[in-house]
């Protein structure tokens, strides 16, 4: 199959885990406030940064592997995927191993920084340790998801991360209507985790003869880790950059706001995420194809695909970028059923702002890795977390949670201009000419079609029915059709995309 079917396909099947992902992210908030509260939702949000801390220790090998073994695929070099799984496998399980005693020493301090008062109390003190386990056992999963993806099969890895999904949505749902609290979610995420990692061993074993489970000679392994840890930088400043903004904003808002502002936060960052997420599913398999291209000397392909890329990251995601930006209020109160939504609309809208500057520089920075270099990353990371922690001690004494959002908004934007410059002289590629011209075409059909169903709704919105959930889905969706409609009358979606999903559909067109 050749390479732009394979990336057709796995941005289809990310595209198929996003819907999912959104689905349990519209029905799970509404359950959890009517059963929680918004206190209890803000512990719970508190909890979960464990996941960032526990991804630091990832050591950003992930997307290095996926790189290389891309690059072995299109060598032909079986023998270079055994020994980098092989090399992986042994640091993953060493780094489980080590990580669990780690948490038996350091995990009540760490649970009282971030819990704060709520750490005193018996039950989340538990739930805390528990969802540490949680953590690591969903970090063992890595070096096989990534097998999958350099082999440019996220179609594969995406199912399982569905079924996963699915399985701990229902088993945290049917606990928490029974009464469990917060220990349904973690009960929840700790089944899925499980889930996920029987079934990566699975299909790897069942279907991929390309690694032994064995330990690897210390030569083999010592070289193989040293590769591995070239880009490994790159990975490694998204991670830290998480831990140390989520751990700033969020405790911040804790301390200037109170705890419910929490969940507040991050119930408009959960809406906001699926614009990104979108939008990301678009360059998600970029790096491996890139990779392949990059090994094949073919630069001018690349120019074309990077051009490609960012038209139709534009041309998904803008359309939900306008319908969240005109109708946040009213689709809130549908979906959480509340009438006060003034603060998480707030929150909301910046954070969408902040989205949309910040996933317009992931083809950037995910071609720079399939490139060989991990500085763009480390320049961009570097210089946003910086901001967000200056400006969130500047502005959040004297504005609060406003103020917080603020800071946030604006060390995305600098981190953004500082990526794109960077990729432009290194790569010569004119990025922001490339943004600018898809972002004009896009909204030059995108926003009549909202202006005109906005405009629909301003007449309408004393009706009931905008109360339901259901008719802001059909809403977006003759939104979604029209826009699509009107891509395919300005040529925006030609013939190009039409056989590109034919034959990505039908891989023996492609051979």
């Amino acid at each position: 199959m050749l390479l732009r079917y394979k990336l057709f396909r796995n941005s289809v099947s990310s595209l198929l885990q996003l819907c999912v992902t959104t689905i349990v992210a519209l029905v799970l908030p509404p359950i959890l406030l009517r059963y929680l509260g918004l206190e209890a939702y803000g512990v719970w949000s508190l909890i979960i940064l464990v996941n960032a801390y526990v991804a630091l220790m990832d050591l950003g090998f992930g997307s290095s592997l996926i790189k290389y073994i891309a690059e072995s695929v299109a060598i032909d070099d079986k023998t270079q995927i055994a020994e980098l799984m092989s090399a992986c496998l042994t640091l993953y399980a060493a780094i489980f191993t080590c990580g669990i005693l780690l948490t038996l020493f350091l995990g009540k301090p760490l649970m009282h920084a971030l819990l704060g008062a709520a750490g005193e109390k018996g039950q989340y003190g538990r739930l805390f340790q528990i969802y540490v386990f949680v953590a690591f056992t969903g970090l063992l999963t890595v070096p096989f998801s990534s097998l999958l993806k350099g082999l440019q099969r996220y179609d594969q890895s995406n199912v399982i991360e569905i079924l996963a999904m699915l399985f701990g949505a229902i088993v945290s749902v049917v606990l928490i209507v029974k009464g469990w609290g917060l220990g349904a979610l973690v009960a929840g995420a700790l089944l899925a985790a499980v889930w996920r990692l029987i079934s990566y061993l699975w299909l790897t074993r069942q279907f991929y003869t390309l690694f032994q489970f064995r330990l690897s000679g210390y030569q083999s392994f010592k070289a193989s880790i040293r590769r591995l840890g070239r880009l490994s930088h790159a990975d490694n400043s998204v991670r830290l950059y998480n831990v140390i903004t989520q751990t700033v904003t969020r405790v911040a808002i804790n301390s200037f706001a109170g705890v419910a502002y929490v969940g507040v936060y991050d119930l408009a960052k959960r809406i906001v995420s699926q614009i990104s997420g979108v939008s990301t599913v678009v360059f998600v398999p970029l790096m491996p194809a890139v990779s392949s291209l990059a090994a094949q000397e073919r630069r001018a392909s690349l120019r074309e695909l990077l051009g490609r890329c960012h038209l139709y990251l534009s041309m998904i995601g803008m359309p939900f970028f306008y319908f969240l930006l005109f109708f946040y209020d009213p689709l809130l109160t549908a979906w959480l059923k509340v009438d006060n939504v003034a603060a998480i609309s707030l929150a909301g809208r910046i954070l969408l702002l902040g989205a949309t500057i910040d996933v317009l520089t992931g083809p950037a920075t995910m071609s720079a890795l399939g490139l060989g270099t991990a500085n763009l990353h480390i320049a961009k990371m570097g210089l946003t977390c910086a901001l967000n922690v200056l400006l969130v001690l500047i502005l959040g004494p004297t504005l609060g949670f406003n103020g917080i959002l603020i800071a946030e908004l604006c060390a995305m934007f600098g981190g953004a201009l500082v990526a794109l410059s960077l990729f432009r002289t290194w790569f010569k590629i004119p990025i922001f000419r490339l943004i600018i011209g898809s972002l004009w075409r896009t909204s030059a059909v995108i926003l009549p079609v909202w202006l005109v169903l906005g405009s629909a709704w301003v007449f309408s919105r004393g009706n009931s029915l905008w109360l339901s959930l259901g008719s802001w889905i059909l809403f977006l969706s003759v939104g979604g059709i029209s826009t699509l409609a009107l891509y395919w009358a300005v040529g925006l979606l030609s013939s190009y995309e039409v056989d590109l999903a034919r034959n990505a559909l039908s891989p023996n067109r492609s051979r």
